[in-house]
């Protein structure tokens, strides 16, 4: 079994793991996550062609992983932004959905503006 750090490091350019070591806003906006949906786990996750990997995680109960898809701003699709309880969720508020999303576009723009200029 191939640890997560192992898997990130082969599935992630280092450009893309100095962005989420380096910027501490994902790590706000995943505490947010969970604090509006009420689900104790928030991660982003990248997707290649055949598997995907998790890049940063909240996970205070380290419960391990529905997602907001996440699109860098020249259109491409990084991956997504999940959160996941092991507790049944009921969600009340209309406005929910669309924050996810300006989340997952803040964290595109965010991932995009760290890439290298040979990567955009």
């Amino acid at each position: 079994m191939v640890s997560s750090v192992t898997a990130a490091h082969r599935l992630l350019s280092a450009d893309e793991r100095a962005a989420i070591a380096e910027i501490e806003a994902t790590t706000n906006i995943l505490k947010l996550v969970t604090r509006l949906t009420g689900m104790r786990f928030a991660g982003i996750a990248k997707f290649t062609d055949q598997e995907w990997v998790v890049c940063s995680a909240y996970d205070p109960l380290q419960m391990g992983i529905t997602g907001a898809p996440i699109f860098l701003p020249d259109g491409r699709l990084f991956g997504a932004l999940c959160a996941l309880d092991s507790r049944a969720m009921l969600f009340d508020d209309p406005n929910l959905p669309e924050t996810l999303s300006l989340f997952a576009r803040l964290i595109g723009c965010i991932f995009y503006a760290n890439l290298t200029p040979a990567d955009h």
